[in-house]
């Protein structure tokens, strides 16, 4: 909305409203035009930490650069439930110069905040499962930190879940020391955001799940008293027991192909078995 005001009696003219209203238009569409190239921004930041960042802290660390550059945040804080689930726990603070995380730390201090109770933004993100604007640090009820915030010159900010496979793993809170303005298509895509850092963790989950396996599939072939070898499709060497190489007195390099071993073991008939394709 666009208002007039003026120090003297004045009677608007048809032309003077129309003249505010073209104002207002442009007004507007410099506004969407700048949350739409934030959206973007927001966008690419974190699609591109979804393939390039080693994990979630890497992931926020890139968030809050974009979110800088893109919507003025100056303060991102990253909260995780506790290991029994009856708390949420800041894990990492990220910030805009002129604050320091080490600054943030002691002068926007955050204990573990009851999950249950829905009573502080990052809990009541949590249990809502949707973003939330925080238009204005005022009420303690809506913001616990109001005091420390206010000392900081935060005024604004908003906050969004971090969800995977229908759970809600974190909520990121951003604080800005700019009056932020809702926009519920904002809200929308960060949700969206949240969703694509729920499956960065997933996967990185599952990629740590995979490595520890490899890893005791490896001792267990290694200490295995049977002589076993492993190849890939291609019939490469991947692994021989040590129990292989006792026996046989071959190491991986002696053997790093399934044909090489057939022509060491077999001679005269290894191009026979490679031809037959004969399992060894």
């Amino acid at each position: 909305m666009l208002g007039a005001h003026t120090r003297h009696l004045h009677r608007f003219s048809p032309e003077d409203a129309n003249f505010l209203q073209a104002v207002a238009s442009v007004i507007g569409g410099a506004v969407q035009h700048h949350q739409a190239r934030a959206r973007q921004v927001l966008e690419i930041a974190v699609a591109k930490a979804s393939v390039e960042a080693e994990g979630l802290a890497e992931a926020i660390a890139r968030f809050h650069a974009a979110t800088s550059e893109a919507l003025g945040i100056d303060v991102v804080e990253l909260w995780e439930p506790s290991t029994d689930g009856r708390l949420l726990e800041r894990k990492a603070i990220h910030a805009t110069p002129p604050f320091s995380p080490h600054q943030l730390e002691r002068s926007l201090a955050a204990p573990g905040l009851e999950l249950a109770d829905g009573m502080s933004v990052p809990s009541r993100v949590c249990l809502r499962r949707q973003a939330e604007w925080i238009t204005t640090l005022l009420p303690r009820h809506h913001f616990r930190r109001v005091e420390e915030a206010r000392e900081l010159g935060l005024c604004s900010g908003l906050a969004f879940p971090i969800s995977s496979n229908g759970e809600i793993t974190g909520v990121v809170v951003c604080l800005s020391r700019e009056q932020l303005h809702a926009d519920e298509a904002l809200l929308r895509c960060l949700e969206g955001v949240g969703r694509s850092l729920g499956e960065l963790v997933s996967r990185k989950l599952a990629e740590a799940d995979l490595r520890r396996s490899e890893s005791r599939f490896r001792q267990i072939l290694m200490h295995s008293p049977v002589p076993l070898m492993v190849h890939d499709d291609t019939g490469a060497v991947v692994e021989l027991s040590r129990s292989w190489t006792d026996l046989t007195g071959y190491t991986l390099a002696d053997i790093p192909t399934r044909d090489a071993w057939l022509r060491a073991a077999f001679h005269e008939r290894a191009a026979e078995l490679i031809a037959r394709g004969e399992e060894i």
